[in-house]
C-alpha cells in the first residue's frame, strides 16, 4: 500500500506552516518558491518540487460582525510528491499536529494498491454479476474504456473503473493505465482524517492490512470472485465509522478546553463571584451560538443522535 495523495488543513499561522515544513518536508522536496497564484480561498500558494502545495493567507469575509482575523493554510501534496516522502514521515507529522494543540484535518488521503490480481474490466463485472456487497451505491458505478490509449507499459488500452459517488467522502477507482492493475480508495473530509488517524497509529508494517480493512468495509466480494480473496488477505473490516470520529473530535475540544481555557475561567468566575460568573459565560455562549459555527458541523451533528449521553 502506497499513500498517494495527502493534505491537511491546520488553524495555525503561516510561520507555523514554515515550521512544519522545514521539520518535515523540506529535506525531501526541497524549498517553498511564491507561485504568485492564488485559489481555494488563499491569497497565495508556494510550490515544491513534485507539485507539492503550501496554501496560507486565506481570504477574510468581508463580514462586518466577523472581525476576528482567520488564521490557517493548507498542505497538498499529490502522488509524485508523496512518492518522494518516507511513509513514516506522514505518521510523524499527523503526531506532531496532535501534540501541538492546535486544530487540525486531514482532507483527503488517497491508499493506493499495485499489482491487484485482477483487471478494471473484470472488477467491473463482478459488481455488475452482483458478487459483491458494497456501501456505494450500484447507480455510481462506471468504467470508462480508452482501447487504443497506450499503457506506461505498451500495452495497449486503458481501463478504469470507478464505484462510489466522486462528490462524496469515499469512492474506489481501479485503472490499467500504468501496465499493471492498481487499485486506490479515495477518502476526503472526515473519511480521510478518520482513516489516516486509523492508520498511523499503527507501526508502518501494519499499514497495508489496516488500509486493505478500509477497502473491504467499503466493499467485499464473494467466492465467486475468487481474485478478491487473494487481494484482501487477512485484512478484516474496519470498524472506524465517522460517528465515533466526532466524538474524538470533541474529545479533543474538551482537553483544549482543559489546556488552554480552564485557567482564564476560573479566575474570570472568582473575580466575578459564582453566580455572576456563570451568568456571565451563559451571555458569551448565547452570543456565539449567532455566530458562524460552520467549522464544527461535524461535531454538532452529534446532537442529532442525542449528544454525547
Amino acid at each position: 500500500m502506497r499513500i498517494h495523495w495527502f493534505s491537511f488543513t491546520v488553524h495555525a499561522s503561516e510561520d507555523f506552516g514554515r515550521q512544519l515544513w522545514q521539520k518535515f518536508f523540506f529535506h525531501s522536496l526541497g524549498d517553498l518558491v511564491d507561485s504568485n497564484r492564488k485559489g481555494r480561498g488563499f491569497e497565495n500558494i508556494d510550490v515544491a518540487l513534485n507539485e507539492a502545495k503550501f496554501y496560507y493567507n486565506p481570504i477574510q469575509q468581508k463580514d462586518i460582525e466577523a472581525m476576528e482575523v482567520k488564521e490557517y493554510f493548507h498542505f497538498e501534496f499529490t502522488g509524485q510528491s508523496c512518492d518522494a516522502i518516507a511513509p513514516e514521515y506522514f505518521s510523524h507529522v499527523f503526531d506532531f499536529l496532535t501534540a501541538s494543540g492546535f486544530r487540525f484535518a486531514v482532507k483527503r488521503i488517497d491508499l493506493a494498491f499495485d499489482d491487484a490480481p485482477f483487471s478494471p474490466v473484470e472488477f467491473y463485472k463482478a459488481i455488475m454479476n452482483e458478487f459483491c456487497t458494497t456501501l456505494a451505491k450500484r447507480e455510481s458505478l462506471s468504467i470508462i474504456q480508452a482501447p487504443y490509449a497506450v499503457r506506461e507499459d505498451g500495452q495497449v488500452g486503458c481501463d478504469t473503473c470507478y464505484i462510489g459517488d466522486k462528490s462524496s467522502m469515499r469512492f474506489i477507482r481501479v485503472y490499467n493505465q500504468r501496465g499493471f492493475t492498481r487499485l486506490e480508495i479515495v477518502c476526503r473530509d472526515e473519511r480521510a482524517h478518520v482513516v489516516a488517524e486509523d492508520i498511523f497509529k499503527h507501526e508502518y508494517s501494519r499499514w497495508d492490512e489496516v488500509a486493505r480493512g478500509h477497502v473491504v468495509q467499503y466493499i467485499r466480494f464473494d467466492k465467486r470472485f475468487p481474485q478478491w480473496a487473494g487481494f484482501v488477505g487477512s485484512a478484516v473490516s474496519a470498524g472506524i465509522t465517522i460517528s465515533s470520529a466526532r466524538v474524538v473530535s470533541l474529545t479533543r475540544m474538551e482537553a483544549w478546553f482543559e489546556r488552554q481555557v480552564a485557567i482564564a475561567l476560573s479566575v474570570y468566575v472568582e473575580v466575578w463571584g459564582e453566580y455572576e460568573g456563570h451568568k456571565r459565560l451563559k451571555n458569551i455562549i448565547t452570543k456565539a451560538l449567532s455566530r458562524d459555527r460552520s467549522r464544527y458541523s461535524a461535531v454538532l451533528q452529534l446532537t442529532n443522535a442525542g449528544g454525547m449521553l
